[in-house]
């Protein structure tokens, strides 16, 4: 399951891996999350890596860069946005409660106490009222969000693993989804919209179209560059942590170049390498089967017999028997390039075990004929290269 989309062949086999491969690396970042959260987001990123061209080791250790300062490296999906704010923090956070009347809103229905607890923390139906106050199409931040409803600020407020906000990011993520073959709805109903925020597989696969829907160049932003800071501003606002005075934008740095550019080893990342042409056989010239011939030295019932492979008569089990053998059978590691030996044209592929023994084989027809004048015919000249296991050495033979 080979998922990169560029270059199409060759470049770095880590952009390109599996999810099982992917685990591991995510292990070494997400230290203390449960293996099977691990495995559903290996399996969701890399099943739909080369539809939202994130599929290099730099837009992996850049994504999940973000993801482990927006989830405080637990990959908790957020179910939503809290607005448990203090009072007197709420116009600094949202710019809707800056007028007089905002700020008449923000008493009302903000936190009378600075420090929060289960017994002062701000109702379920104030914070509603905050969400829609403040994501309201009436003002410049809902405009922006696209919301056209009073109550798209609570229905459409930040979820996931990366939050996504307002009407038209969910709308749009949704037909992102649509499009790559992962079918939802979270937009009809607030129980739909609330799936971003419960559903794990969900919340990941949508993360990712996050950064489609910003028409993000993510090979531009991401590839070749150590720097977060073009991410983290598409992502979300610049904000200070009073606990450590870090900006958020410095600490997704930090666990860009700390854990998951590490785990992801970007530095040796090949990801615009691409495999040069392979030289293909020039026109009516003899081009051996396979590139380095060596004889078949073992049979397939893996007794060692050389002969066994060699053009011509052989001995059969009868000791006085012998039995023409029309080939040379060869060895040659799987995935090995195989050849017609001459120009010509292929007549016949099959996978038969019953047509004598050859297992898969193609057949091709030599355009170039030999003429044999002591019997005046004209033989055209095939060439079989019959592709069978063998089995003892996990090698392919060609015969």
């Amino acid at each position: 399951n080979v998922n990169r989309t560029e270059p199409e062949k060759g470049g770095c086999p880590r952009c390109r891996e599996e999810w099982t491969d992917m685990l591991p690396r995510l292990q070494k970042i997400f230290k203390g999350v449960s293996p099977e959260k691990l495995s559903t987001v290996a399996r969701i990123y890399t099943q739909y890596m080369k539809e939202l061209r994130m599929d290099t080791c730099w837009i992996k250790a850049h994504f999940f860069a973000q993801a482990y300062k927006e989830t405080g490296g637990r990959l908790d999906v957020k179910e939503g946005e809290s607005f448990n704010y203090y009072w007197e923090i709420i116009p600094t956070k949202l710019s809707a409660f800056r007028t007089d009347e905002g700020r008449i809103y923000a008493r009302k229905w903000g936190r009378a106490e600075k420090k929060s607890t289960k017994a002062n923390a701000v109702s379920k139906e104030n914070q509603i009222k905050i969400a829609n106050y403040a994501y309201s199409y009436k003002f410049s931040k809902g405009k922006e969000l696209g919301n056209k409803y009073p109550n798209d600020g609570w229905h459409f407020r930040g979820r996931g693993l990366i939050q996504l906000t307002g009407r038209s990011c969910y709308t749009a993520i949704e037909k992102i989804l649509h499009d790559i073959g992962y079918s939802c709805d979270i937009t009809s109903s607030i129980e739909k919209s609330d799936q971003v925020g419960k559903k794990f597989e969900l919340a990941v696969v949508a993360s990712m179209a996050f950064f489609k829907w910003k028409n993000a160049d993510m090979y531009r932003l991401c590839n070749g560059n150590k720097n977060t800071t073009g991410i983290s501003t598409i992502v979300g606002m610049k904000e200070t942590n009073k606990d450590t005075g870090k900006s958020n934008y410095e600490e997704k740095q930090e666990a860009f170049t700390n854990r998951t550019s590490v785990a992801f080893m970007v530095d040796n990342c090949k990801w615009d390498v691409k495999e040069p042409p392979k030289q293909t056989p020039k026109q009516g010239k003899w081009h051996a089967p396979v590139d380095n011939l060596q004889i078949t030295l073992w049979t397939q019932s893996g007794i060692y017999n050389p002969a066994n492979a060699a053009f011509g008569l052989r001995r059969t089990n009868s000791p006085k028997k012998f039995r023409n053998h029309q080939g040379v059978d060869l060895f040659a590691i799987e995935g090995t390039n195989a050849y017609a030996c001459l120009n010509g044209e292929v007549i016949l592929v099959g996978d038969n075990p019953k047509r004598e023994g050859l297992g898969r084989f193609v057949i091709s027809r030599s355009l170039n004929t030999l003429y044999y004048t002591d019997l005046q015919l004209i033989i055209s000249l095939f060439i079989c290269i019959f592709l069978q296991v063998f089995v003892p050495l996990q090698y392919k033979t060609c015969r």
